[in-house]
């Protein structure tokens, strides 16, 4: 008689186990996973895209064409993408396609950027990155929402893209000075 249980409770064991990493998967599939990829897929200028999903964050990395606009593209998308992902952390990286004197253009303006978010002296952002992009040649577009600083950077073949916090996440070690 109790050789008879022990199948049966193993039996009941896997298709429990089987049901319930089943039903994860799928809602993971179909209520994440597809959504965001379709979001993604109808958003134009969009050349390749990674997805990867973990329980408590989701990394999306996306390979622009020229012809994308942080404003017209990204904003959109952000947003379509952090009400999909729903409590989880959402991690939005640009690949950009910056060359050399782009990315020493940026190097100069970043400080500027930075003290201006640190300080929230917003209107000195613009400056200092059109102060250093006007003097190489180098277009920019400085936008802000509520919570990001966008910064658009070209010039001929070339892109570069920053997405800034304007609010830093209070951090565990508390500064006594």
């Amino acid at each position: 008689m109790t050789s008879i249980r022990w199948p049966i409770a193993v039996v009941s064991l896997v298709v429990s186990l089987f049901l319930l990493f089943g039903g994860y998967f799928a809602y993971q599939k179909f209520q994440i996973e597809s959504p965001m990829e379709k979001a993604i897929s109808q958003t134009s200028h969009i050349r390749d895209y990674s997805l990867q999903i973990q329980p408590e964050k989701i990394t999306v990395r996306l390979m622009a064409k020229p012809s994308f606009s942080l404003q017209q593209d990204y904003i959109p998308l952000r947003r379509k993408l952090t009400d999909l992902a729903d409590d989880r952390k959402l991690s939005l990286k640009l690949e950009d396609k910056a060359g050399g004197e782009l990315k020493e253009a940026w190097n100069r303006m970043n400080f500027g950027v930075k003290e201006g978010i640190a300080l929230q002296r917003y209107t000195q952002i613009p400056q200092a990155v059109s102060k250093e992009a006007d003097t190489k040649g180098i277009r920019s577009h400085v936008m802000m929402d509520d919570r990001y600083l966008y910064i658009e950077l070209r010039q001929g073949n070339q892109w570069l893209y920053r997405v800034l916090p304007l609010h830093k996440p209070a951090s565990e070690v508390k500064d006594n000075g």
